[in-house]
């Protein structure tokens, strides 16, 4: 998925802007909502390590549509739309299966630092992608059409290790996976405790994620920097505080923590429009963005499935997915709306404000649940 994040650069060059690659996505979150709420029949049927390496493979084949797309020259539309709408739901099975099967092998005390760990390894892969493309248009003179190509290449390494991977897990029988139209009784109950609310929260970082990452190049490019810069700074930043600090920060109260993250990242949102031509505020801001979305992140998940009823986390997860894959293929439409608008600093503005908000609702949320307590 890393790779891709060369994906805006390219429709760029070929003569299209940001509000075409967002609505691409924009027709991508379809399936991936549709993928989400429809697969857990198939873990159902086929069982859920049967199901699992299914992701991988149909984020190769979007991504060879690409390809082919590019290759004859004259490319079409359609063919975009048709490798979106196929890496959507690829992206969309393999991070709920991920987020299911952590929370099933995790217990109360490990849960939140397993996520964190979880998604350390997603972000440092992400964060590869681009600096690899980098490297290989710079110093080999690839094109675009090889970068995707290495693409297709991690996707199906990717199958074939869950594969294997799948062989190697615990027997997932024990593991209530539910349809989720079938559970829609429950909606109720569920209302009724503080999930909505991380809900909420884990959309909106979901929002200022796919924005970071997926305008990252385009902004780089306009702005006299290396994007990979931002991509080996913003790694170190998530995955090293997680390593770091994920234990620690596990161990201590979501109420304490997860406001000051927020306020921390809605400052260096709004301080990234000072890094334009100035390498070093450019890593120095992809580091506190990294360590303070890296942190926060993983915390909110944690909170979802903690405030759930015991039998109703594994749908809490299909939901948590629901609203994370709604806001990283909504929102780069908003995204690129508000650059051709009011161009790149004020997106990042744009972005401070609503991390800024985060931190308002973490605040209110748990001054309600101390209360209640």
């Amino acid at each position: 998925m890393g790779i891709f994040t060369l994906f805006p650069a390219f429709l760029l060059a070929i003569g299209y802007n940001e509000v075409f690659y967002g609505t691409l996505s924009f027709f991508g979150v379809i399936f991936a909502i549709v993928a989400i709420v429809l697969f857990p029949l198939s873990y159902l049927r086929y069982g859920l390590n049967s199901s699992a390496p299914v992701g991988a493979l149909m984020y190769a084949i979007g991504s060879f549509v690409v390809i082919l797309n590019v290759s004859t020259g004259q490319s079409t539309e359609a063919f975009f739309y048709l490798a979106v709408a196929m890496q959507s739901i690829g992206w969309a099975v393999h991070f709920t299966t991920g987020s299911i099967c952590i929370a099933a092998v995790s217990s109360e005390e490990t849960r939140a630092h397993n996520f964190m760990l979880y998604a350390a390894f997603s972000t440092l892969g992400l964060s590869c992608g681009p600096i690899v493309a980098g490297l290989a248009t710079t110093y080999i003179g690839m094109g675009f059409v090889g970068v995707f190509g290495l693409a297709v290449f991690a996707s199906l390494l990717a199958f074939g290790v869950s594969i294997r991977a799948a062989g190697l897990v615990p027997d997932w029988s024990s593991v209530v996976i539910p349809n989720l139209l079938d559970t829609l009784g429950h909606l109720p109950r569920l209302v009724r405790t503080p999930v909505p609310v991380f809900l909420l929260l884990v959309f909106m970082c979901s929002c200022i994620y796919t924005t970071l990452i997926h305008y990252q190049v385009t902004f780089a490019d306009t702005s006299n920097l290396s994007h990979e810069t931002f991509f080996i700074f913003w790694a170190l930043g998530v995955v090293g505080s997680r390593f770091l600090f994920g234990a620690v920060v596990a161990g201590k109260p979501a109420s304490e923590i997860l406001s000051p993250l927020f306020i921390g990242l809605a400052v260096t949102l709004v301080a990234l429009p000072a890094s334009v031509d100035n390498s070093l505020i450019y890593a120095l801001t992809a580091l506190s963005l990294g360590v303070t979305y890296g942190l926060s992140y993983p915390i909110v998940q944690a909170q979802a499935v903690k405030f759930a009823p015991p039998e109703l986390r594994t749908m809490t997860q299909i939901f948590f997915s629901l609203f994370y894959f709604f806001g990283l293929y909504v929102f780069p439409l908003v995204g690129g709306v508000l650059i051709v608008t009011i161009n790149y600093p004020g997106l990042w503005i744009s972005l401070g404000g609503v991390a800024l908000f985060q931190a308002l609702i973490a605040f209110l949320i748990f001054r309600k649940v101390e209360s209640i307590k």
